[in-house]
């Protein structure tokens, strides 16, 4: 096995590690796959993969200019994180969804939940020092990385988060099959609430 392909390894462990962990962007994309079916799931779950290959491109880049970046500028992004969460939250609460679902524009809303999934993923770069913290904890940082050894690595992130998201998608269709209607609708609900409770707890630590 050439050198090359350790990287990619490293990375598609580092990537499904990262992207396991249930928090609000999974909230929602569980939501989205219960709402809209599989293929709703696999987008989002790609925004999401896309994003995380991006700080780790970022941690493997630069990690200590994202530290800074960070220190000086969490605020903001806290800010910009919270009320995106808030915001989405909301509309999750509120939305109504009929047992027919044939009237929704399916392309469009498919565009329209990647970039917003995509955004809120990258409205969060403390993920960043998750990837520095994991890819220091598998070797990565031992010896100068190359292009080559970088692109390895993000591509490795990508796939791994990827694999996570198909995962959970498929898993995801197996119970909306087992699920009657009005569960789902209180499903919707909590999925809200859940999603705007993370948005609040994420402007708190402006203050923090």
């Amino acid at each position: 096995m050439c050198f090359d392909e350790w990287f990619f390894l490293k990375g598609l462990f580092v990537g499904f590690s990262v992207a396991a962990p249930i928090g609000p962007i999974a909230i929602l994309c569980i939501r989205q796959n219960l709402a809209y079916g599989f293929l709703m799931g696999i987008i989002c779950g790609l925004a999401v993969s896309l994003a995380d290959g991006f700080y780790s491109l970022v941690a493997a880049l630069g990690a200590n200019v994202m530290n800074t970046l960070i220190h000086d500028h969490g605020k903001w992004f806290y800010c910009l994180g919270g009320a995106l969460l808030i915001l989405i939250g909301r509309k999750v609460f509120i939305t109504e969804i009929s047992e027919a679902q044939d009237h929704i524009n399916k392309k469009r809303h498919y565009v329209n939940a990647f970039f917003y999934t995509l955004f809120l993923t990258l409205a969060s770069p403390m993920t960043t020092l998750l990837f520095i913290a994991m890819f220091t904890t598998a070797g990565v940082f031992k010896s100068t990385l190359s292009s080559l050894n970088i692109t390895a690595l993000v591509i490795g992130v990508c796939v791994g988060a990827m694999i996570w998201w198909t995962i959970l998608s498929s898993m995801v269709v197996v119970i909306r099959k087992k699920l009657n209607f009005k569960v789902f609708l209180i499903i919707n609900k909590i999925s809200g609430l859940a999603i705007v409770g993370f948005g609040v707890f994420t402007l708190t630590k402006i203050f923090s």
